[in-house]
């Protein structure tokens, strides 16, 4: 399918294609290492990644008429996690300008968030494979309680921050550590998962797992800053390695939701021709 040449791509995509986001990512990494800790210090760091974010939901928005409702918890999560991370860069500013938190404790709250974001969209990548029962209904209640527990930590970590300890010596740290790979693990074999069943959203599940395993190593930096820096990489570069991850994850978001959202009525017209003559759709209601 070439989807680059769907006669409803607009000029936005266009402009944003892999070569110029590439470029970009490119550029604002030699910029930020060029000037040493202005970006950091300025807080520059976190409005490109909140930039990053605008474009990902306004690349969502465009075209939003075409998605169908199977599709709908896919956009619903994409949305909610775009959100999420721009809470949590914003809050990650907070923390080192006006609350003055511990480096530790800013970053298990980033963390936080960015598990949050990764529940989200396994989620949403279990309700589409619900739909077409094919997943245990257990996860329906586990993934939530994940998410919730999460978000309560976020709020005890700030009111209390002498409880967050990311030693190598913490079991908070092998905690995180195992969170993150095994939540990234299973969202990653709901969503091949998905490619295996609905083969028109290949395109888009090869873009977000590679964005799925990015955000993952980005927040895996941030749960093993204290063991970096005792093997000699300051703090500032495992934070701005983190976030040009996290630049390159979203840059993947936004061209995942371009492949999505040519979909539209074929997706739908192709699912139909696929029903067997008599029987009703597997789409919900």
């Amino acid at each position: 399918m070439d989807l680059m040449g769907d006669p409803k791509e607009s000029k936005f995509e266009k402009l944003f294609n892999h070569w110029t986001l590439l470029f970009l990512n490119f550029v604002i990494v030699i910029l930020v290492e060029a000037t040493g800790r202005l970006f950091m210090d300025t807080g520059l760091i976190h409005l490109i990644a909140i930039l990053f974010i605008g474009l990902g939901v306004g690349r969502i928005f465009i075209h939003y008429e075409v998605y169908d409702q199977f599709l709908k918890p896919l956009i619903y999560g994409g949305v909610a996690t775009l959100i999420l991370f721009a809470v949590s860069h914003i809050l990650e500013y907070a923390g080192y300008t006006f609350f003055y938190l511990p480096f530790e404790t800013i970053a298990a709250i980033v963390v936080n968030f960015y598990l949050t974001g990764l529940f989200i969209i396994t989620l949403s990548a279990f309700y589409f494979l619900k739909m077409l029962k094919k997943e245990l209904v257990v996860y329906g209640y586990i993934l939530p309680v994940g998410m919730v527990a999460t978000l309560i930590a976020t709020v005890l970590f700030y009111l209390k921050p002498t409880l967050v300890n990311l030693s190598h010596t913490s079991w908070l740290m092998y905690l995180y550590s195992g969170a993150v790979i095994g939540v990234t693990a299973l969202g990653i074999y709901w969503l091949l998962r998905l490619k295996r069943h609905v083969s028109i959203l290949v395109d888009f599940i090869d873009y977000f797992n590679a964005a799925f395993i990015m955000i993952a190593t980005s927040a895996m930096f941030y749960v093993l800053s204290e063991p970096l820096e005792r093997v000699g990489v300051e703090y500032m570069q495992v934070m701005y390695i983190s976030h040009f991850i996290f630049y390159g994850a979203l840059s993947l978001i936004f061209l995942s939701f371009v492949r999505l959202s040519h979909l539209g009525g074929v997706y739908s017209a192709i699912e139909e021709k696929n029903q067997p003559q008599g029987s009703t759709s597997a789409r919900p209601n």
